[in-house]
């Protein structure tokens, strides 16, 4: 957000862009367009500028040309060979990063999952000596016999599937209402911006 001692027609920019933004709750026009065109041109071009100036120049230029250092040629003819798919027969050479790219993904994910998941699990079975810990311990239970499909859900299972599922409900509202509050708050800095910063009331 510009501060009160920003430039008067930075000022004025952010106010005309930030009033087309809310123009698209009364219908889809030209100006909400416009506008939405403006920043996502402005976010890709930020976005190439940073990554030549972060990661391209400093390996391509400094590490390649001026150190010598040839070990970056492999990975950047990889990185290339994706964009390879945008030329007519080139899915089969962009198949080897990207398949190679997946890879090394699911590989990292697999070795690094039971650290986290027992994590997970152990700080899901803390002693009962507290009501929260009651709550979560509950709260696990029934979300896991709330999707047990393999038998039927009657007697215990089924109160506890209850349970799990009215738990789901209450964390999900919970995530959905903490959405609304940060959009909320959002629109409360915007507003704020405009009659503060633009308007000076």
């Amino acid at each position: 957000m510009p501060s009160p001692s920003a430039h008067p027609f930075a000022t004025w920019t952010a106010a005309v862009c930030t009033l087309a933004v809310f123009s698209y709750l009364y219908r889809d026009n030209a100006l909400w367009r416009a506008v939405e065109h403006l920043y996502i041109g402005l976010s890709a071009g930020y976005g190439l500028g940073y990554g030549w100036h972060n990661f391209l120049e400093p390996i391509i230029v400094t590490d390649m040309i001026h150190r010598h250092q040839y070990g970056y040629a492999l990975p950047l003819l990889f990185g290339l060979l994706v964009f390879a798919r945008y030329v007519r027969g080139g899915d089969g050479p962009a198949r080897l990063p990207i398949g190679l790219w997946v890879g090394y993904g699911a590989g990292y994910a697999l070795t690094y999952l039971p650290r986290t998941l027992w994590l997970q699990v152990s700080g899901s079975m803390l002693p009962p000596d507290r009501l929260s810990n009651v709550l979560v311990l509950a709260t696990l239970v029934g979300g896991l016999c709330y999707f047990l499909f393999t038998v039927g859900q009657r007697g215990p299972i089924r109160r506890m599937a209850t349970f799990g599922r009215y738990a789901i409900m209450l964390a999900l509202g919970a995530s959905f209402g903490g959405a609304v509050l940060y959009r909320y708050t959002i629109f409360l800095g915007r507003m704020a911006f405009l009659l503060k910063d633009w308007l000076h009331l």
